[in-house]
């Protein structure tokens, strides 16, 4: 062997060993590394898991608002599910029902699934939850409850990126709040904490990369309000001009997942309206052959995350039913392709993250109807069983988009 030099070669290596003690740490170092990959772990993902405690989303939870119509705030509570990744049907979740404040219209889910946020119409409140990745139960934040930055919260929307959320303030004139939300979830109004729209602001509407929000203005005649998003400190500026005129009562709006399109349910003139979003400035423009007309009472309003289909609750007892269209994603034009009825008066609906799932809140009959997706039609099939009990008088259904 010491005609091959081993025998000096591992008297250097040795005494390299003994001088360079920083050298035999990161040595130690790198085989702990090669031992944690070896067991399927990463350094990476350890640290980051310790320095922001966010274990991995283990279950896809579903939640809706229930309105008791004594207006107890010890009955109003939102309805925990959890999505069964294989069937799609909704398990419940324990708690079944987490108690909240008096009224709570709407509420919206974090895109990182981390926080929920509930706007508690009746007591000027909005609270605000933390989510249990694996059990998807509900804690209080602190504080837990804040005080609106208006007389009502109505529908609430987040940014793509979970740092900021709005909120429609039903006033005279309307108002948006605006927050930020803290990397404990905990909102902080911005400054200035409102801006004003014309009158009394229901719904709003982020796209897909948070530089414009849309707010529909809901008396007659309605209007659409637009609003360019600061993106470092999440400010609202007012678009020029501020409104699009729509037709009576918009109610819920939404944003075509490409970014280019908006589509808006009006109420009471029991149709929707469409629009095309100047990339550039943000402005909105009536499409062609708008507004579409639905059945009784349009309210919720929802679009697969493929843009393929888009779904309205028509709310009325007399309709009970889902109008479903197809999208052409190149000019937004609709075209109906059916309707599908539900067990009692659709409120609001929305399609799971996966485009394969439709849950519906059905607020006269207490229920969550639950449709897969045919995914080259849209068209909707009763899952097995068909409904979920909710609470009472459910409102919104939310989850993770």
């Amino acid at each position: 062997m010491a005609g091959f030099g081993a025998g000096p070669a591992l008297t250097i290596v040795h005494d390299e060993w003994n001088i360079n003690a920083m050298n035999r740490q990161m040595t130690n170092s790198c085989l702990k590394i090669l031992l944690l990959s070896f067991l399927g772990f990463s350094c990476a993902q350890k640290n980051s898991d310790t320095l922001a405690n966010t274990p991995p989303i283990v279950g896809e939870f579903v939640y809706v608002s229930n309105v008791n119509t004594s207006g107890s705030a010890l009955i109003d509570s939102i309805s925990g599910f959890k999505i069964n990744s294989t069937s799609g049907i909704l398990e419940f979740l324990t708690p079944l029902s987490t108690n909240v404040g008096n009224d709570p219209y709407d509420l919206v889910m974090t895109p990182d699934g981390k926080y929920l946020y509930t706007s508690d119409s009746g007591s000027s409140t909005v609270r605000q939850f933390a989510i249990n990745p694996y059990s998807g139960s509900l804690t209080p934040l602190i504080p837990p409850i804040l005080s609106s930055q208006g007389p009502i919260p109505l529908a609430m929307a987040v940014t793509h990126d979970s740092r900021f959320l709005y909120g429609a303030i039903d006033s005279s004139p309307g108002l948006i709040s605006q927050y930020q939300i803290g990397a404990d979830g905990a909102l902080t109004s911005l400054s200035p904490a409102t801006v004003s729209t014309s009158d009394r602001a229901w719904f709003v509407a982020l796209t897909p990369d948070s530089k414009f929000l849309y707010a529909t203005i809901y008396d007659s005649p309605g209007e659409i309000a637009m609003f360019a998003v600061n993106a470092s400190n999440g400010t609202l500026s007012p678009l020029t001009p501020a409104t699009i005129a729509s037709t009576n009562q918009p109610w819920h709006i939404n944003v075509h997942p490409n970014g280019q399109f908006v589509y808006v349910t009006n109420y009471g003139s029991q149709n929707l309206t469409a629009y095309s979003i100047n990339q550039t400035t943000g402005q909105l423009a009536l499409l062609p052959g708008s507004p579409y007309a639905t059945q009784s009472n349009p309210i919720g309003l929802s679009i697969d995350p493929l843009g393929r289909w888009l779904y309205i609750a028509n709310s009325s007892a007399s309709a009970r039913s889902i109008s479903i269209y197809t999208i052409n994603s190149t000019t937004g034009a609709l075209t109906l392709a059916g309707i599908q009825t539900v067990s009692g008066g659709a409120y609001g609906l929305e399609v799971d993250r996966t485009g394969q799932y439709l849950y519906v809140a059905n607020h006269l009959s207490n229920t969550v109807s639950m449709f897969t997706i045919e995914q080259t039609t849209g068209l909707l099939n009763p899952m097995v069983p068909a409904t979920i009990g909710s609470g009472t008088n459910p409102r919104f259904v939310r989850l993770r988009r």
